[in-house]
């Protein structure tokens, strides 16, 4: 008999074992000290030193002609600003699938799902800045929904929201696919849903926030995507997602995501992110850089 450890082999059902083979998972547990910087054209361009854990699992599913692959991120983490005691900064959760069936080895329609939210409420602070005078929520039409005198703290939205969701179908191709660079595009048929509950944009003022509403759009979709090993010790990743609803560019939303990770030993890395997105709720550009110093394990 097969033994693991000191379990006997499962006894699996005719085909599980096979597909057991084509199965692969690997997860991340990860935390990370960082740098960060953020431009935002509607608010004030901010720097400031945080901690963070996250979990990362990829789950794939590969055969001849099926390609399937499960994403999931979970991140957490606390900011402190200048004398301010730390803060929630990072609170993200996503999920994201893809099937891709491979008429070819380069060549086959795609399937696509992204989810994406957060656990906690965004709140803003006035800790360090004491506020006087009244805080006002506006309307989604320039309404007063509410006044708040003197606060010390704000609600900006509730847990679980904004939630995005994003669909594709298409084709995907393989432009490059070597031991160095990979490199693949899409294009298809896309959607995006943007789900809103008592959320609010903060003003540039910081004196008031603005009601957001649901937003969605369907439209013609490119994603670019691309992992390259400069080095042995130096990876890159980029993806590029792009929606088109219209002939008119401001209409346009997408995410651009890049990551440089150094790997110094073989459970701590340097990364080096910056992203870069337009969302359907905002309508602007809005930028993040980060450098992290990260701790891993890998399961």
């Amino acid at each position: 008999s097969d033994f693991i450890g000191f379990y006997a082999r499962p006894v699996l059902q005719y085909g599980t074992a096979q597909i057991a083979k084509n199965i692969t998972s690997q997860t991340e547990l990860s935390g990370s000290t960082l740098f960060n910087t953020s431009q935002n054209t509607a608010g004030k361009d901010r720097a400031s030193t945080s901690l963070s854990l996250q979990v990362f699992n990829r789950t794939r599913y590969s055969t001849e002609k099926n390609f399937a692959t499960l994403r999931i991120i979970f991140e957490e983490g606390a900011t402190k600003e200048g004398q301010d005691a730390f803060r929630k900064s990072i609170d993200k959760l996503e999920l994201r699938a893809t099937y891709i069936y491979r008429v070819s080895r380069l060549f086959g329609p795609y399937l696509r799902g992204v989810l994406n939210t957060k656990l906690f409420a965004d709140d803003v602070s006035f800790a360090d800045r004491p506020f006087q005078g009244e805080f006002i929520k506006f309307s989604s039409s320039s309404d007063t929904l509410s006044i708040i005198p003197n606060p010390n703290e704000v609600t900006l939205s509730p847990s679980f929201f904004p939630l995005r969701l994003r669909q594709g179908i298409g084709i995907n191709s393989q432009l490059l696919r070597s031991f160095a660079i990979n490199a693949d595009v899409r294009l298809g048929l896309g959607a995006r849903q943007t789900f809103v509950s008592n959320s609010f944009e903060l003003s540039s003022d910081e004196r008031s926030a603005a009601e957001l509403k649901n937003a969605s759009s369907i439209g013609l979709e490119a994603v670019f995507i691309t992992d390259a090993r400069l080095a042995k010790s130096i990876n890159f990743d980029s993806e590029f997602d792009i929606l088109i609803p219209s002939a008119d560019t401001n209409e346009w939303v997408f995410s651009w995501e890049n990551r440089l990770r150094i790997f110094l030993t073989s459970f701590i890395n340097l990364d080096l992110v910056g992203d870069l997105e337009r969302e359907e709720t905002l309508k602007r550009l809005q930028g993040r850089e980060q450098i992290l110093l990260r701790f891993s394990r890998f399961f």
